[in-house]
């Protein structure tokens, strides 16, 4: 996951399938266990999202950084 992270940061492609990208990784890392390495992803791919109009996409990331969150402890932050 870690080496899918950097390529994913250097990938050349366009906005919205690198946002893509980061929130699958993030979703991994959530699944993983690792909510703090998944939140710095998610949290570029829903900024992303926003900007470049993909509601559903957004809606999705921005579940699974509620997620990531809550795994964390972070409660203030998941449910808001």
């Amino acid at each position: 996951l870690d080496v899918g992270a950097a390529r994913a940061a250097a990938l050349h492609a366009d906005e919205a399938t690198r946002a893509r990208l980061e929130a699958t990784l993030g979703e991994a890392y959530t699944a993983h266990g690792l909510p703090d390495r998944a939140t710095p992803l998610l949290e570029r791919a829903l900024a992303t999202q926003r900007r470049l109009g993909r509601d559903s996409e957004t809606a999705a990331t921005l579940a699974a950084l509620g997620e990531a969150h809550r795994l964390a402890g972070r409660v203030d932050k998941a449910e808001a």
